[in-house]
């Protein structure tokens, strides 16, 4: 089991340095709250986004500085921000927020969640079984509230955060305690150089982490498994053809059933949670996904009685393959968070009879994986810039037409899914960028078409 101890801040690192906050979004303008507006300045590429106690630097650092650098700005591929290349020549320390959590909460338990796909599930399913357990933690990172924004209590002494590529490139001053790798899949192709600078980012965390919990389901995640050797628990298929040859602890997932032990010369104590209570948890990703938060859970403490109510509670995520309602013999699948076509092969696995909306900014360029995964899809029904490409790369194999906007796809795909049942499906593989503020934004949108043609056919036959 994890060591867990209470601390008290410590902010003796910054006596007499000034912080440079470069990008003033959630993240940043947190970083400024903590501080309470002291001794920092701040800059933005939109001048809109500095709040007015926030002084504006004149972009002169002072050999001093510390740069606090929000994630969505480039460090390096494809090229560094202005700001940060000069912060770079003039050997300034760049941190993040996580660092600064990390430096002022030395001794809290820190859990980091990371991955291509599924981080912000397994983040918020762990959160939800430690909750069931009573263990009183902090829940953030890249989901939810900034990590600067936490309410700080002595007996919260755990901290769950899921942390991004973007993050995990300027973290340096986190110990975490348990390191989670899900999987390594084409994405930010915009961001990095080629994978093996993408995989490198991940793997950060693992580098930092004194014990780690690995999915292996993909040559990176595998490699990652093999270095660390007993220094991690290993995530793996029952039907696996390769099983890895580990020496710490491996826990199987067969169906709906997980089954482990805490420590492999642990023989005599097998663990065994069946999630298939749950309907959210029977796909076989979301299985995998709950074996993850399982194995953290089980290195903290928690019993398999709170582990079991708290994944048989677990209502999911919005956005993230969530059941949107039905109509007759039509559901409504929002899945708007799969950006790429890791996230999205997972959904067309996932259900029958798939009348598919697709589209938006694409991230890669190869879009001959998702051809693979076609067997269940019926018609197809393409949005935003990528639509032609998509249309290209598919279009052989499956009907697709075209619409102008999301509302437009979504009726033509409830019209054609009316007629036979089954399932219309929002999994873009795209942002959203094209036509949207956020994934949120185009989720939500997608809900209240489907709420709408849901309602007018209740009308319909009520009359």
């Amino acid at each position: 089991m994890i060591d867990t101890t209470s601390n008290i801040p410590d902010r003796t690192w910054l006596k007499g340095r000034r912080l440079v906050i470069l990008g003033l979004g959630a993240s940043g303008q947190s970083v400024a709250r903590f501080f309470s507006y002291d001794g920092l300045v701040g800059a933005d590429d939109d001048p809109a986004r500095r709040p007015v106690e926030i002084p504006p630097f004149d972009g002169t650092f002072k050999p001093d500085d510390v740069l606090v650098l929000s994630p969505g700005i480039a460090r390096d591929h494809p090229a560094p921000h202005p700001l940060v290349a000069k912060a770079l020549k003039d050997k300034i320390e760049i941190i993040s927020d996580i660092d600064i959590l990390a430096r002022n909460h030395r001794d809290l338990c820190y859990i980091g969640v990371t991955g291509t796909n599924g981080k912000s599930t397994v983040t918020s399913m762990l959160s939800h079984i430690l909750t069931h357990a009573n263990k009183p933690h902090y829940c953030g990172g890249n989901i939810g509230t900034p990590v600067l924004d936490f309410t700080f209590s002595p007996e919260k002494k755990l901290c769950v955060l899921e942390v991004s590529s973007f993050q995990l490139e300027t973290i340096s001053h986190v110990d975490w305690d348990i390191g989670v790798l899900l999987n390594i899949a084409p994405d930010h192709q915009d961001r990095y150089a080629d994978m093996q600078a993408y995989a490198h980012a991940k793997m950060r965390l693992l580098n930092h982490s004194r014990h780690c919990v690995i999915v292996c389901e993909d040559p990176y995640t595998r490699q990652a498994a093999t270095a660390l050797g007993a220094g991690a628990d290993l995530i793996i298929h029952a039907d696996d053809p390769d099983p890895p040859d580990h020496p710490g602890a491996v826990i199987t997932v067969q169906g709906s059933v997980i089954t482990g032990t805490d420590r492999k010369e642990d023989t005599k104590k097998h663990w065994t949670i069946d999630v298939g209570g749950n309907p959210i948890l029977r796909v076989p990703h979301q299985v995998i996904n709950a074996a993850t938060a399982v194995t953290v859970a089980r290195r903290l403490g928690c019993d398999t009685p709170a582990i079991t109510d708290g994944l048989n509670s677990y209502e999911g995520l919005a956005h993230r393959m969530a059941y949107c309602g039905r109509s007759g013999r039509v559901t409504f699948i929002n899945d708007s968070k799969a950006t790429n076509i890791h996230a999205t092969i997972r959904a067309l696995d996932s259900y029958e009879n798939i009348y598919w909306i697709a589209g938006g900014r694409l991230k890669e360029k190869d879009l001959s994986p998702l051809r693979a995964h076609l067997g269940k899809v019926r018609g197809v029904y393409l949005i935003g810039e990528g639509s032609g490409r998509l249309f290209q790369a598919i279009s052989d194999l499956v009907p697709c037409q075209q619409a102008r906007q999301l509302r437009d796809a979504v009726g033509s795909a409830y019209a054609d899914a009316s007629k036979h049942g089954g399932v219309v499906l929002l999994s873009p593989v795209g942002a959203s960028f094209d036509q949207f503020d956020n994934y949120q934004a185009r989720g939500q949108a997608f809900a209240d078409v489907a709420g709408f043609l849901g309602a007018q056919d209740s009308k319909r036959m009520r009359s």
